[in-house]
């Protein structure tokens, strides 16, 4: 298999990755303050993704538990902190809120905004280009929704 060949160079830059993390958090409890912020919670969600996840390959899962524990006590007291086990009065269960739901295609429409000019000036090569962008990529994408 190709892909067997791309394992050593992929723990490679991946060692490189957490070298600068593990410098990054050094003794410190969280990334840059004394709390988690969403840097915290993207990195624990990675390393508990490698750790936990069942991967074809455990080459990154052992990287880290060999060689960078303090990511995954990290991870650990990040994934802890969002939800402890048992909660209490003084620590009750996070309030989290689901992700706001939006539509695919404003995502294309927000995009375009910067094309936005009055009608009047707007050029024969944007006009070609938004017929075009419309024809082919929004019309077969909700097509295909």
């Amino acid at each position: 298999m190709w892909y067997i060949d791309l394992w050593p160079k992929l723990v490679e830059k991946a060692r490189l990755v957490f070298d600068i993390l593990v410098k990054l958090l050094s003794e410190k409890s969280f990334l840059f303050i004394d709390r988690p912020t969403s840097a915290d919670i993207a990195l624990a969600s990675l390393i508990l993704l490698l750790t936990n996840a069942p991967l074809p390959n455990s080459a990154l899962k052992d990287l880290l538990r060999a060689s960078y524990p303090s990511l995954i006590s990290h991870a650990t007291r990040i994934h802890t902190l969002a939800f402890p086990s048992s909660p209490s009065a003084s620590n009750p269960r996070p309030h989290i809120l689901p992700p706001k739901r939006m539509n695919p295609l404003m995502i294309f429409k927000r995009s375009l905004s910067h094309f936005s000019m009055s009608r009047r000036h707007v050029s024969e090569e944007l006009k070609r280009f938004r017929r075009k962008f419309h024809s082919e990529v929004l019309i077969p994408f909700k097509e295909s929704i």
